[in-house]
Protein backbone atom coordinates (compact mmCIF):
# COMPACT_ATOMS: atom_id res chain seq x y z
CA UNK A 1 0.00 0.00 0.00
CA UNK A 2 2.78 2.12 0.82
CA UNK A 3 4.59 1.83 -2.44
CA UNK A 4 0.74 2.37 -4.81
CA UNK A 5 0.85 5.59 -2.36
CA UNK A 6 4.13 6.95 -3.47
CA UNK A 7 3.43 5.76 -7.40
CA UNK A 8 0.28 8.14 -7.05
CA UNK A 9 2.40 10.95 -5.83
CA UNK A 10 4.57 10.66 -8.19
CA UNK A 11 1.91 10.17 -11.14
CA UNK A 12 0.70 13.09 -9.56
CA UNK A 13 4.01 15.05 -9.71
CA UNK A 14 4.65 14.92 -13.11
CA UNK A 15 1.08 16.15 -14.14
CA UNK A 16 -0.63 12.83 -14.84
CA UNK A 17 -4.27 11.98 -13.62
CA UNK A 18 -3.57 8.14 -11.43
CA UNK A 19 -7.27 7.54 -12.18
CA UNK A 20 -7.11 7.51 -15.86
CA UNK A 21 -3.25 5.88 -15.86
CA UNK A 22 -4.72 3.30 -13.55
CA UNK A 23 -8.15 2.25 -15.77
CA UNK A 24 -5.75 2.16 -18.80
CA UNK A 25 -2.85 0.05 -17.56
CA UNK A 26 -4.57 -3.10 -18.83
CA UNK A 27 -4.79 -1.79 -21.86
CA UNK A 28 -0.82 -0.26 -21.80
CA UNK A 29 0.63 -3.28 -20.39
CA UNK A 30 -1.58 -6.51 -20.65
CA UNK A 31 -2.61 -6.84 -17.32
CA UNK A 32 -4.20 -5.26 -14.45
CA UNK A 33 -2.59 -2.41 -12.38
CA UNK A 34 -2.75 -4.57 -8.72
CA UNK A 35 -1.47 -7.65 -10.19
CA UNK A 36 1.52 -5.46 -12.24
CA UNK A 37 2.25 -3.95 -8.62
CA UNK A 38 2.39 -7.06 -6.77
CA UNK A 39 4.80 -8.86 -9.98
CA UNK A 40 7.31 -5.77 -9.74
CA UNK A 41 7.47 -5.68 -6.17
CA UNK A 42 7.60 -9.91 -6.32
CA UNK A 43 10.74 -9.30 -8.19
CA UNK A 44 12.86 -8.22 -5.31
CA UNK A 45 15.09 -8.73 -3.96
CA UNK A 46 16.63 -10.73 -6.75
CA UNK A 47 20.26 -11.74 -7.74
CA UNK A 48 21.95 -10.10 -10.84
CA UNK A 49 24.12 -12.21 -12.96
CA UNK A 50 26.54 -11.37 -15.52
CA UNK A 51 26.45 -11.87 -19.34
CA UNK A 52 29.92 -14.44 -18.79
CA UNK A 53 28.04 -16.00 -15.28
CA UNK A 54 25.13 -16.77 -17.93
CA UNK A 55 27.49 -18.01 -20.48
CA UNK A 56 29.87 -20.31 -17.91
CA UNK A 57 26.10 -21.53 -16.38
CA UNK A 58 25.01 -23.10 -19.87
CA UNK A 59 28.71 -24.77 -20.68
CA UNK A 60 27.66 -27.19 -18.42
CA UNK A 61 24.76 -28.74 -20.19
CA UNK A 62 27.14 -28.91 -23.39
CA UNK A 63 25.10 -25.43 -24.68
CA UNK A 64 26.77 -22.43 -26.73
CA UNK A 65 25.36 -19.10 -26.92
CA UNK A 66 24.87 -18.19 -30.58
CA UNK A 67 23.45 -14.95 -29.85
CA UNK A 68 23.16 -12.76 -27.99
CA UNK A 69 21.60 -8.99 -27.41
CA UNK A 70 22.76 -6.73 -24.51
CA UNK A 71 21.85 -3.47 -22.65
CA UNK A 72 23.58 -1.15 -21.32
CA UNK A 73 21.35 -0.02 -18.53
CA UNK A 74 17.74 -0.90 -17.87
CA UNK A 75 16.23 -3.85 -19.40
CA UNK A 76 17.03 -7.60 -19.92
CA UNK A 77 19.87 -8.94 -21.63
CA UNK A 78 18.68 -11.75 -24.30
CA UNK A 79 20.70 -15.05 -25.16
CA UNK A 80 20.32 -17.83 -27.88
CA UNK A 81 21.57 -20.90 -27.10
CA UNK A 82 22.50 -23.96 -28.98
CA UNK A 83 23.00 -27.64 -27.37
CA UNK A 84 25.51 -29.00 -28.80
CA UNK A 85 25.58 -32.59 -29.88
CA UNK A 86 27.93 -34.68 -28.12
Amino acid sequence: MIYISYFIIGLLVHFKNPFRYIRGYKTLRGIDFYTGIKDWLGGYPYEYASISEIEQYFIKFNSVCVEKKEVRSLGCNEFLFRKDNV
